[in-house]
Order: C-alpha cells, then structure tokens, then sequence
C-alpha cells in the first residue's frame, strides 16, 4: 500500500492512560528532569538539550530508578531484568527522511511504554511536557499516541474505517497499487473487506516492509512476489504484515 489514507479531525487527545498518582509525584520527577534541558547521559552528535533559554552547564539527568517500582504482576525489572532507560534523544530538527522521522517517534512511544510498565506515570508525564517543547514533534502527537495501540481483531480494524482518528489512516490489506497493475476494479480494491484502519506509523513500516527482500518469499520482496498472486494470497501476506507489526491480533 502507499503511505496515504485518511487522518481523523478534531483536537489531539494527549490524556493519559490510566494515571492515577498524587500531585506530589510530579513534583518530584520533575526535579529530576530539567524540562528545558532533556538530555542523555552520554552526549551524542546530531541530538540537542531542549531549550527556552541560552544553554546552560548542568549534569546530565539520570532519569533511571535506583530500585524501580515493581508492576502489580512479574514484568520487566523483575528477577534481575533490566532497568528503565534514559528517555529517547530528540533531534532540534526535524530529520529529512520520513523513515528517520518515523524512528524518532517510535522510539518516543517505545520508551513511554516501557516507563509506563514501571508505573512512572509522573515521569511520562514530565516528558510528555519536554517534547511538546519541540516545535515539529507536535504535528506527530497523535501518531506517537496511536503507535502504542494494542493489536485488534479484524473486525475491530475494518468498523474503524468509518471512525476517522488523529494519528491512523485507512490500510489496504492486498496492497492497492499492486492491485490495481494486475487488473483488479477499483470496487475490488476499494472493498471493505479490504479496508482496515492502522496506526500512521505502523502502516509507513508495512508499506517499507512489502519493498524489502524477503527469504519467506524466495529473496523476493513480498510487493514482487504477490505480483502473479490471486486476492487471497494478498489478502493472507496482508494480515501476516498486520500481525508482524503489532496491529492484528494472531
């Protein structure tokens, strides 16, 4: 599929799932986190501190718990599993490639997954508030959002198309385009058994994925190798490319 679609209107929703914590909490992760001056602990080229105000000398800030708060049930941290990791760098400007832009924002939800399996709660919140300081990462909050959706059932995905949403376009589950070369109609394509509802982000790393040599299909990329196939080929390589990327349930 190419990387278009439907983008739900309206505002951004930017609350947080399930925080309950005491005000207090903030307080304290926010001493640990100058909000306007967010960097890793190891200075790297091509990352920037976030700032209002001239840069200032500080030491970098260690946002990793010296005992991290264990979750309600075994998860991570747990029998000597690794610790929670300082959060993502974030790039001044935007990077030039969608992929690379993409990887930035995977990287932001990925580590906002991870702290929230900690139950830091204030902390996310505190650098949710340090990234909204970055001027493009704005236009992608609700990307970031809708990247950590848990997988859905298919007919989930396919009554969403209907529901516009910030951050989610409508997918192709056979790819269009190809279709389209090997004499599908366009009601044949357009479909709503066809039609699924994703995530922005994961539906940039499907398409990528469909351009990729592939060992499963003979060193062929999966676009080349459905190029013969009949529609329920495409529509089985589709949902494997759904599943693998986290937005189909198995």
């Amino acid at each position: 599929d190419d990387a278009t679609g439907q983008v739900g209107g309206g505002g951004l929703d930017l609350s947080l799932p399930d925080l309950s914590f005491d005000l207090g909490d903030i307080g304290r992760e926010i001493d640990k986190l100058d909000l306007f001056d967010l960097k890793p602990r190891k200075l790297r080229s091509g990352g920037v501190r976030l700032a209002g105000k001239p840069p200032r000398r500080l030491p970098p800030i260690v946002v990793t718990p010296d005992k991290p708060p264990k979750p309600d049930k075994p998860g991570i941290g747990h029998n000597g599993g690794p610790a929670l990791e300082d959060p993502p760098q974030i790039p001044r400007s935007p990077p030039k490639q969608s992929k690379q832009r993409t990887a930035v924002q995977r990287g932001i939800a990925s580590w906002i997954e991870r702290a929230l399996s900690f139950r830091r709660h204030a902390l996310v919140a505190s650098f949710r508030a340090a990234i909204e300081a970055v001027s493009w990462l704005r236009q992608y909050f609700a990307q970031i959002e809708t990247y950590r959706d848990p997988p859905k059932t298919l007919r989930e995905l396919q009554q969403a198309v209907g529901s516009p949403r910030a951050g989610t376009q409508v997918h192709h589950r056979a790819e269009k385009e190809a279709m389209a070369l090997s004499g599908f109609t366009q009601a044949e394509i357009n479909a709503p058994e066809n039609l699924v509802r994703v995530p922005t982000s994961k539906h940039y790393e499907i398409t990528g994925w469909y351009q990729q040599p592939n060992e499963e299909f003979g060193g062929k990329t999966p676009r080349e190798y459905l190029a013969d196939k009949p529609l329920a080929e495409r529509l089985r390589v589709g949902n494997d490319a759904l599943i693998r990327f986290g937005v189909l349930k198995p």
